[in-house]
């Protein structure tokens, strides 16, 4: 398997400039299932960062 590449050419897609990852993170939490273990915050970051790169929040500027 190869090394990952920066975003691999896919177009970055935009969450609304009003989503936070705090919000992302709380809405992860309750739709896992109560028998699973749910990561910390820090932990979801930093997976949000490295697996899905090509997902960003807007910023209230871009968000027009």
């Amino acid at each position: 398997m190869d090394a990952p590449r920066g975003r691999d050419n896919i177009p970055p897609k935009y969450l609304p400039a009003s989503t936070t990852k705090l919000d992302l993170f709380q809405d992860h939490q309750q739709n896992c299932e109560s028998d699973i273990r749910n990561v910390k915050l820090t932990a979801f970051k930093s997976i949000w960062s490295s697996c899905v790169q090509h997902i960003r929040i807007a910023s209230p500027r871009d968000d027009v």
